[in-house]
């Protein structure tokens, strides 16, 4: 999985280029303030302001150029995603701000499912500054639980079966210090009757799994998914699918979905 947590940093007055998002009803006032090698670049690039637009501006030395991005009217996660794809490797800063909620995008932008390449072509680290520091682990958290999300299900059925869900459950409850419980054999005949029946015809490796919190013990039976409800899941032929509120999944990567 991508490694997040070295693309977002603290902002601690380091060298990097300058973001200056461009609102594009504001394009006419901004462009007349600039130079006229800025003003020329503009038109050649074609940058009007528009969302996801760009233009790579000269500074005073080789080192010191800066880039101008059309800007989102409503800030949002994937406010600066379109351009967290075309940047050159480097280190940037947002001119006059944080990146709030576009930090969000900018990680993701930069994930790649890449499972089934025998030699991934190497990404360039876009490293974005941000002033309020607090936010970096919780947004990191959240884009690999995204991320984790999006590769399960680009992961093909031939290699995403019950066990390898479970098994993915299994690490984020070890990654987080929890307990799980995967339900398999005559406790899931006993426990979970419909879904057993439904994975019947599976061979043993493909057995249906639910994974579950709670511990193991004569005086407890396995957790017991639902339909519904404010603290249960639904699970169908093995698969969780979380609904509940309080879920870190759902929190996490139920909120956010591909522009």
């Amino acid at each position: 999985m991508t490694e997040f947590s070295s693309l977002l940093q603290a902002d601690r007055g380091q060298p990097a280029h300058i973001l200056v998002p461009v609102l594009a009803e504001r394009f006419e006032a901004w462009v007349k303030q600039q130079p006229a090698s800025h003003r020329a670049l503009a038109t050649a690039a074609q940058f009007s302001g528009k969302a996801g637009e760009m233009v790579v501006l000269p500074g005073r030395r080789d080192e010191e150029w800066s880039v101008a991005f059309g800007a989102a009217k409503k800030a949002g996660p994937w406010a600066l995603a379109a351009i967290a794809q075309k940047l050159p490797g480097g280190t940037y800063r947002i001119e006059n701000g944080a990146p709030a909620e576009g930090a969000l995008g900018w990680l993701l932008a930069q994930h790649r499912f890449d499972r089934y390449l025998s030699k991934p072509d190497p990404l360039p680290a876009r490293i974005l500054l941000t002033q309020d520091p607090a936010t970096i682990d919780e947004t990191v958290a959240m884009a690999e639980a995204v991320a984790l999300v999006r590769d399960l299900v680009d992961t093909p059925a031939s290699d995403m079966g019950p066990a390898e869900l479970a098994a993915a459950a299994e690490a984020v409850a070890r990654s987080a210090g929890a307990d799980i419980r995967v339900t398999l054999g005559d406790t899931l005949e006993q426990d979970y009757p419909m879904i057993a029946s439904v994975g019947r015809a599976a061979t043993r490796e493909r057995a249906p799994r639910p994974p579950g919190s709670g511990a193991a013990g004569p005086a407890r039976k396995s957790p017991r998914f639902h339909p519904a409800g404010a603290d249960r899941s639904s699970v169908r032929a093995g698969c969780v699918r979380p609904t509940a509120r309080g879920d870190p999944f759902h929190r996490r990567a139920g909120r956010f979905r591909r522009p």
